[in-house]
């Protein structure tokens, strides 16, 4: 698959978001929203294989993805091998939870697609304290979107914009893509 004029790769044991039609325009979307802050250190929390990473390198930033699933972290490293600014990209494979337990920098944009499960309260307010700017929130599941961005807001961010993206046509399943920024 390309997104952004990146080949992307899934393997059967990795997660992708499965709706070609619209995953240009997702790409987009988390791209704007990345470029909205000057280029720094960004986090792509679930990187998967790379469809953000992509995004958070378009925009300038460095970044490093923390990507749990094996099958997921190998197709990313492949996509890292072929793009001309994967030298700006680390992947880490690890749950999000342990890579903020043992890595305490801060980042400029943090960038989190979880599964439907969400962020938890734990992690949402982890990558809430260590996003210096703006943070970007990609779910496809309201109530958990929702029990994670009053944790995200109660440390000091505001909402910014947000776009909503029918990935899975014919379901009760949305995809939000929710921006927010550090408050002044």
């Amino acid at each position: 698959m390309d997104a952004g004029g990146r080949r992307l790769e899934a393997s059967a044991g990795a997660f992708f978001q499965a709706n070609r039609h619209l995953l240009g325009p997702l790409y987009e979307t988390v791209a704007a929203e990345a470029g909205g802050v000057r280029p720094g250190e960004a986090l792509d929390a679930f990187g998967g294989v790379g469809l953000f990473a992509g995004a958070l390198l378009a925009a300038g930033h460095r970044v490093t993805s923390v990507e749990e699933a094996g099958d997921a972290a190998a197709c990313a490293r492949s996509a890292r091998r072929a793009w001309s600014d994967g030298k700006r990209w680390t992947i880490t494979e690890a749950t999000v939870a342990d890579f903020l337990a043992r890595d305490d920098r801060r980042f400029d944009c943090v960038v989190a697609d979880p599964p439907r499960a969400g962020l938890g309260r734990g992690v949402a307010a982890d990558l809430a304290d260590r996003c210096e700017r703006r943070f970007v929130y990609v779910s496809c599941d309201p109530a958990t979107l929702a029990r994670d961005l009053k944790e995200i807001l109660d440390r000091g961010f505001t909402m910014r914009s947000v776009a909503l993206f029918d990935l899975f046509a014919f379901t009760h399943r949305i995809e939000a893509v929710v921006s927010l920024d550090r408050a002044a």
